[in-house]
């Protein structure tokens, strides 16, 4: 009974080590964006490149992981399109160097920030609570397989 039950907390605590992997290796990938943005380059010395960049890593804040892609495809974006790429230019115009976009991509902008805050609550809301309710089950794990042992003694 003890061998399955420490089988089952391996098991438990090996599926949250993997499901951190992606977020992790995924925010690994924006380390130079994030330098970049913290050095505060003034936005007339950046090039259209580091903009898409810094769009991209914003609503990747935003939107993490899957949501990322969902708002992508909610909003008709391909991925690798122009369109895209503008729209992560404009997003970073507006949110890091504070202009104002207009336009098509800017209007579809305002519709991301407004449409969705709702689903960004949820999915942070929902992994909150996923997350606290795993390390309460682990925790309640470790005192059973403690007390179990103690009782074989």
């Amino acid at each position: 009974m003890a061998k399955s039950c420490l089988l089952f907390a391996s098991l438990l605590i090996a599926t949250l080590a993997l499901a951190a992997v992606p977020v992790f290796a995924h925010a690994a990938g924006f380390n130079e964006t994030k330098k970049l943005i913290d050095s505060n380059v003034a936005c007339d010395e950046l090039t259209d490149e580091q903009l898409e960049e810094i769009g991209e890593y914003y609503m990747e804040q935003m939107h993490p992981g899957e949501a990322h892609e969902f708002m992508h495809q909610r909003m008709g974006l391909a991925e690798g399109s122009e369109t895209e790429e503008k729209f992560h230019i404009n997003l970073a115009k507006t949110m890091y160097c504070g202009e104002l976009s207009t336009g098509m991509t800017g209007m579809g902008m305002g519709g991301m920030m407004g449409a969705s805050s709702s689903l960004w609550s949820f999915n942070s809301a929902l992994f909150s609570v996923l997350l606290i309710l795993s390390i309460i089950a682990l925790v309640l794990l470790i005192i059973w397989l403690y007390k179990a042992i103690k009782r074989r003694k």
